[in-house]
């Protein structure tokens, strides 16, 4: 019995040790960062607005809300608007904030791809 619980303590020490870490302030992901591969830019309000557009502002974006859970950046898309109007949708995507500097961030879809984006302005 007594190994079965020294067991289970060491389990938990291990599990917190490599996947807790210090939460992310979220004032460190407003502003907007810009798709490393791609020449699109996600704009994170400090009134939790998201948009996901490309480099020409009269271009196709996406607008709706982000959170922050832990390590994990959570968007969710609500409205489409394209050169013909405004489609609404909902399209969630579940990152996983891998790296997080004052210039550069790294998230892991999941399930999906990693990408990297370079800070482009702040809001701050």
């Amino acid at each position: 019995m007594k190994k079965g619980i020294a067991v289970s303590v060491l389990l938990s020490a291990l599990v917190c040790i490599c996947g807790c870490g210090k939460p992310i302030d979220e004032s460190r992901l407003i502003g907007a960062w810009q798709f490393n591969a791609q020449r699109t830019i996600m704009e994170l309000e400090t009134n939790h607005a998201y948009t996901l557009k490309g480099e020409n502002d009269n271009g196709p974006a996406t607008l709706g809300e982000w959170r922050l859970q832990g390590h994990r950046l959570i968007t969710i898309g609500q409205i489409a608007k394209v050169s013909s109007g405004s489609i609404r949708i909902h399209q969630t995507n579940d990152s996983r904030i891998k790296e997080l500097t004052e210039s550069r961030m790294v998230l892991k879809n999941w399930g999906g791809p990693t990408y990297a984006l370079t800070r482009v302005s702040t809001s701050r």
